[in-house]
């Protein structure tokens, strides 16, 4: 069975987009070495609107605003994939700010490990400066979702033609071999310190309103994560028999 590779970059600049062509290229080179599929997503395909803080996804679990731009596909998508893609150029010293809507969309599954399990990437781009401050910032998203698996791309580049350098091309295929190993099974996920302190500090919060109509609390308790003593151990259910 094909593996699946969910990507969305953060960039408006389309066909001319550094990172959505250094993307575009690192899923080729992954194509031609493991069976997969994959789509690339940008805001020129999704435009999304912008997160309310309403707090109806932690209340009831529903986004009101997934049903005026379909966003509730893209989280299908996600769900659906092996692999997770975030890719962006820095702006201002950080991720742009399409990619920050974007994962402010998804704000739920930072308190309920929604992605546990799958492998992340992260791009980011620039003429040199903010790489390692946005792809902190990143890690911090991905590991909240649940991945704990993270292969990191910090790109220094001026233009497109840049992506033809030989170090970079070294740097992609780094990171084919790293996916490879990870979609044949030769490497399964693993649980590290930061994803444990989180997963004990999410677990005291929700503890004292877990028979409470509270939809982070209800999914705790539905899915057995009160009885865990450990994120290794969500792993270790996940990857069980596998």
């Amino acid at each position: 069975m094909n593996k699946k590779i969910f990507c969305y970059v953060g960039s408006p600049r389309g066909e001319k987009s550094i990172t959505i062509n250094l993307a575009r290229k690192l899923l080729t080179y992954l194509s031609h070495r493991s069976e997969c599929i994959y789509k690339i997503y940008s805001p020129s395909e999704l435009k999304l609107e912008k997160c309310l803080g309403c707090e109806c996804c932690s209340k009831n679990g529903n986004c009101e605003l997934d049903k005026v731009d379909n966003f509730d596909k893209i989280k299908n998508e996600m769900i659906s994939s092996d692999v997770i893609i975030l890719g962006t150029p820095v702006y201002a010293g950080t991720i742009s700010s399409y990619l920050k809507e974007f994962i402010e969309r998804l704000s739920l599954w930072l308190h309920i490990f929604k992605l546990a399990g799958k492998c992340g990437v992260i791009i980011a781009t620039s003429t040199g400066n903010s790489l390692n401050e946005t792809a902190y910032y990143l890690r911090r998203i991905m590991h909240g979702w649940g991945i704990s698996d993270i292969y990191t791309m910090l790109i220094p580049v001026q233009t497109n033609d840049d992506l033809e350098k030989a170090e970079i091309n070294e740097e992609i295929n780094r990171c084919v071999e790293y996916l490879c190993s990870f979609l044949a099974g030769l490497k399964k996920p693993a649980s590290n310190n930061y994803l444990e302190q989180y997963f004990q500090t999410l677990k005291k919060l929700y503890l004292p309103v877990r028979n409470f109509e509270h939809y982070e609390a209800k999914y705790w308790n539905e899915n057995g994560f009160f009885e865990l003593n450990s994120y290794k151990e969500l792993l270790e259910i996940l990857y069980k028999g596998k």
